[in-house]
């Protein structure tokens, strides 16, 4: 028998059955109800959204990058490709049909009940900002004009949440575990870190697209959570946020420490081309120290 989240995911792909059919489809793979980022939903609340993204998208499919399974939990990166030909509802409200090709990237964790092989709960992520900033998509002005990078503010703790757990579960793939914290974080675990921590938040047309973190230490200025979105990585600013988290160590530091992966080989490439060196200091499971003299900024 396929794995409950094949079934799942097979669900999303293909048109749901009319009338009672659709639901006992769903029952079949959820239990019901099902919590979904913490809150407990009606199974018939997914009917109602599957039904909707195929009126909303057509050829609608999906594309799994990657997936971590352990006991009792399924990660999955997957895209959605298709063309917007009717309304489409978000969190950020309805779009009207755009007819244009759409690919949304996504990241869910699925909470399993091994014995009766349902889903009993899932913490989603998709990155429908950028979907609608690129339906809204126009001549303008350029993308350096239009990113913001600017101190956090606890209103930006929602929106920090969301890429956290969309960016840390690529880390999860990449490192074959889901012992990581930033992906079992609650919201005022979020806003605990903006009290304790100073906080960068990068913003392009409004949409937070990238963070970064840093605090003293004795005589280190230790920077973490450096997190950019996934559709726009590539394009330099995570090297823009390491220097400006860097540029904001305070005198009488001598060191500049952080922590990533030790499967994460690109994030380990973008540290040591910054200056950063390997050590065998203590670390979290699963990740290693880098340290940078505060001379060779």
């Amino acid at each position: 028998m396929a794995d409950v989240v094949d079934r799942a995911l097979g669900l999303w792909g293909e048109p749901v059955p009319a009338g009672d059919g659709g639901a006992a489809a769903f029952r079949s793979v959820y239990i019901d109800p099902v919590v979904v980022n913490g809150v407990r939903t009606p199974v018939a609340d997914l009917v109602e959204r599957a039904r909707m993204l195929h009126g909303a998208i057509a050829g609608l499919t999906h594309h799994v990058d990657d997936v971590v399974v352990t006991p009792g939990r399924r990660a999955v990166a997957f895209r959605i490709r298709g063309r917007h030909v009717g309304p489409l509802v978000t969190p950020l409200g309805i779009v009207a049909p755009s007819g244009r090709a759409v690919e949304v990237a996504g990241i869910d964790i699925f909470e399993v009940d091994e014995a009766a092989d349902r889903v009993t709960g899932i913490w989603a992520v998709a990155d429908l900002a950028g979907l609608v900033a690129s339906l809204d998509a126009g001549d303008g002005p350029s993308e350096r004009e239009r990113r913001r990078l600017a101190a956090a503010t606890v209103r930006d703790a929602p929106e920090l949440l969301v890429l956290q757990r969309c960016c840390w579960v690529q880390e999860a793939v990449v490192n074959d575990t889901l012992e990581i914290p930033a992906l079992h974080e609650a919201l005022e675990d979020v806003r605990a870190g903006l009290r304790a921590w100073s906080t960068w938040c990068l913003r392009l047309d409004g949409r937070l697209v990238g963070a970064v973190r840093a605090r003293r230490e004795g005589s280190e200025w230790e920077i973490g959570r450096l997190m950019v979105a996934p559709d726009v990585s590539g394009q330099g600013l995570g090297r823009e946020l390491l220097r400006h988290a860097e540029a904001q160590a305070p005198a009488g530091v001598d060191t500049i420490t952080l922590f990533t992966g030790l499967g994460s080989a690109r994030n380990l490439r973008l540290y040591e081309r910054a200056g950063y060196v390997r050590t065998d200091q203590p670390a979290p499971p699963h990740a290693v120290r880098l340290v940078k003299p505060l001379t060779a900024r």
